[in-house]
């Protein structure tokens, strides 16, 4: 989450018993930067999406490793959430407003509805073989 850099490893060598803890490690490759974030989704290109919380935004680490906001809006993507991926090639994401809630504001609620889900269209498709 508040890491700066996005990493992959392969789900074959995740699968792989016969891979000791340092074989698999040494198999862990760094794809790129990212922003502090809470969701994160990748589409069949490689286009990794990042719910940029701080910066009230959308980004996406490109395949080249490469981080940039695709969408930004102060007044209503407050602390971008979760991602979900759907049929018609958008990908679609809730505001939490998390930071508003009593923890973080002395006990006192901050939030305020509506509380929405907001979508955008993928840089490339989201699911394969439809």
């Amino acid at each position: 989450m508040t890491g700066r850099s996005v990493y992959r490893v392969r789900a074959a060598d995740l699968l792989d018993e016969s891979l000791t803890g340092a074989e698999l490690d040494e198999r862990i490759e760094r794809y790129g930067e990212k922003a502090i974030c809470d969701g994160i989704t990748i589409d069949t290109a490689g286009n990794v999406y990042i719910t940029d919380m701080t910066n009230n935004a959308i980004g996406v680490t490109r395949s080249s490793g490469e981080y940039e906001v695709l969408a930004r809006n102060d007044e209503k993507v407050l602390w971008p959430d979760g991602f979900c991926c759907g049929p018609d090639d958008h990908i679609y994401f809730t505001v939490s407003q998390l930071h508003r809630a009593p923890p973080f504001n002395r006990g006192e609620e901050k939030s305020y509805t509506p509380f929405e889900l907001f979508r955008f269209e993928s840089l490339a498709p989201v699911t394969v073989g439809r």
